[in-house]
């Protein structure tokens, strides 16, 4: 019982966190976004987003996925994210800052 409560639970997160990856696409094409797993990421995070619509939530998504991909150099952790992020994605520098 013990192994599996810990298997759930591990899974669940690993979910969520896999809702981060979208935050830095990799490719010049545009990344498609997991949206189960930016989802699962957004509800574990509720009470922290400035917006709960979830389509905003996306919508901000994707805009930031196309600034990212539009840079020379494209960020390569949450800390170099955050000095380009500004205040057109409250939501995506919220989870950068987590």
């Amino acid at each position: 019982m013990f192994i599996n409560e810990k298997e759930s639970r591990f899974i669940e997160h690993q979910k969520t966190l896999k809702g981060f990856q979208n935050l830095f696409p990799n490719t010049s094409e545009m990344s498609t976004i997991e949206e189960d797993e930016f989802i699962s990421l957004i509800d574990f995070y509720n009470d922290d987003m400035a917006d709960k619509n979830k389509d905003i939530l996306i919508s901000e998504l994707k805009l930031w996925q196309r600034k990212i991909l539009a840079l020379e150099k494209q960020p390569k952790n949450a800390m170099d994210a955050l000095t380009i992020c500004n205040d057109m994605y409250p939501n995506i520098y919220k989870l950068l800052q987590i």
